[in-house]
């Protein structure tokens, strides 16, 4: 975690100050101002889990457990996209002793697919909101004329209470 902190020292902090001025000098620009912080700390946050990350393989890499069974065959960089943003980190392959089948350890106890290029909470948030489209799809089909519709509400809105 040191290193995400430096790295949100050298480039987080600074950042932070300089859209901090700019909103000081323009405060119309408040929704901006507020995309622009989150933007900075999931990027933190995204330095702070790949760190993870690493510090979790290298435990693998110098488990005397694993030892027994599987040896260092060869590193890679692998990216994975969460709901945070995009993972970037090392990850070692290894090598059963004895039927001499090939894995990345890490992937396994993290629950990767072979080929996964993203977590399985970024999947949960596209089947979501592929689930909230069709819901305002349907609700603007199914009730075209929004001249009785209360104006707090809208069409896909009354369509979950109705079919609640």
């Amino acid at each position: 975690m040191n290193n995400s902190i430096q790295y949100f020292l050298e480039n987080g902090i600074p950042g932070l100050e300089k859209i901090k001025k700019d909103f000081f000098t323009n405060p119309v620009y408040f929704d901006e101002y507020v995309e622009n912080v989150k933007n900075i700390v999931l990027d933190f946050g995204c330095h702070i889990i790949s760190e993870a990350l690493e510090e979790c393989n290298t435990l693998l890499e110098e488990s005397m457990k694993r030892r027994i069974h599987w040896q260092i065959k060869d590193r890679s960089q692998k990216k994975i996209m969460s709901p945070v943003g995009m993972l970037s980190f090392t990850r070692t392959r290894f090598k059963n002793k004895e039927t001499k089948e090939t894995a990345y350890l890490l992937d396994r106890v993290l629950g990767l697919g072979v080929h996964a290029r993203m977590s399985d909470g970024v999947k949960a948030a596209i089947l979501e909101e592929a689930v909230q489209t069709s819901y305002e799809k349907a609700g603007r089909e199914s009730c075209p004329i929004s001249a009785n519709l209360n104006e707090n509400y809208t069409k896909s809105e009354y369509f979950r209470r109705f079919i609640k």
